[in-house]
């Protein structure tokens, strides 16, 4: 009986394993190279092939319309009043116009606008209860705005940001 066993073992179990292509020592070499040598000649051939990206600063000015003062944050939550009315602005001191703006409030509330350029000279101002985190607004109750950050497209194709840092 256990010899049985041990020629079950030995005989092979289908015939696709011997049919199988065997990978030889040069081939796994040479595999090995090409694959090592990919990843630098795609990044090569992306530097050679992809336009320069420019960094470019926005000539903005930002402000806020009704905060509340700093007092606020410091009584107790439960009296607390809600003030809907509070306003972030976004005024345009270039003189180019902006498209696809995005306006971001404590690094994670959006606003996207992308209907209408900004012109130079305009102003936009949101409502600070439009601002949204994955389905959830701003609630000035709960947060201050500690920092206030616009991207925008130029009339060039490229991008450009503006950052505002507010007390805390």
């Amino acid at each position: 009986m256990a010899q049985d066993v041990a020629t079950l073992f030995d005989e092979p179990q289908s015939s696709y394993r011997l049919a199988a292509p065997r990978l030889s020592p040069r081939m796994l070499t040479g595999l090995l190279v090409t694959m090592t040598l990919i990843p630098p000649l795609m990044i090569v051939l992306l530097w050679s092939v992809l336009p320069p990206v420019r960094a470019n600063q926005l000539k903005a000015e930002v402000s806020i319309e009704n905060d509340p003062p700093a007092s606020f944050y410091k009584t107790d939550f439960a009296d607390r009043v809600f003030d809907p009315n509070v306003n972030v602005v976004v005024r345009n001191l270039g003189d180019q116009p902006w498209t696809n703006v995005n306006v971001r409030v404590n690094r994670y509330y959006n606003v996207y606008d992308h209907e209408y350029p900004v012109l130079a000279g305009d102003q936009r101002s949101y409502l600070l209860s439009r601002f949204l985190l994955r389905g959830v607004f701003f609630d000035m109750r709960y947060n201050p705005i500690r920092e206030v950050l616009i991207y925008a497209r130029l009339p060039d194709g490229s991008r450009a940001t503006y950052w505002k840092k507010f007390a805390d």
